[in-house]
């Protein structure tokens, strides 16, 4: 929206320039200082009152889970279980194996060329 009010700034019309200035810099004052740093500073200071709605309409909207975070205090969750590295083989499932550097420097020969 700034660019598209800065470009008015362009028009040989007086009033369409000033126009377009006032816009901008007033987007761009909305933008940086009201919602950058102002709003987010008043709600750090007044915390858990910045999310304080009325009981009448806190009765009246509906109870949304979105994320469900009710379904997850009702049914407790699976704990996860760390592999047991006791019963494996030595040399087995703990090494990460890696192609020589002689196969990734072979050229590939014509067979998925086609003429």
């Amino acid at each position: 929206m700034v660019s598209v009010f800065a470009g008015f700034v362009f028009n040989p019309e007086p009033v369409i320039k000033q126009a377009g200035f006032a816009l901008a810099t007033g987007i761009l004052v909305d933008a940086f200082v009201i919602r950058m740093t102002l709003i987010p500073a008043t709600m750090a200071i007044a915390r858990a009152k910045a999310w304080w709605i009325p009981a009448g309409l806190n009765r009246l909207l509906p109870d949304l889970d979105v994320e469900g975070d009710k379904l997850a205090q009702r049914m407790p969750l699976p704990r996860p279980t760390a592999p047991d590295f006791a019963n494996v083989p030595p040399g087995q499932g703990t090494s990460v194996s890696t192609p020589s550097e002689s196969n990734w420097s072979t050229p590939l020969t014509g067979t998925d060329q086609s003429d």
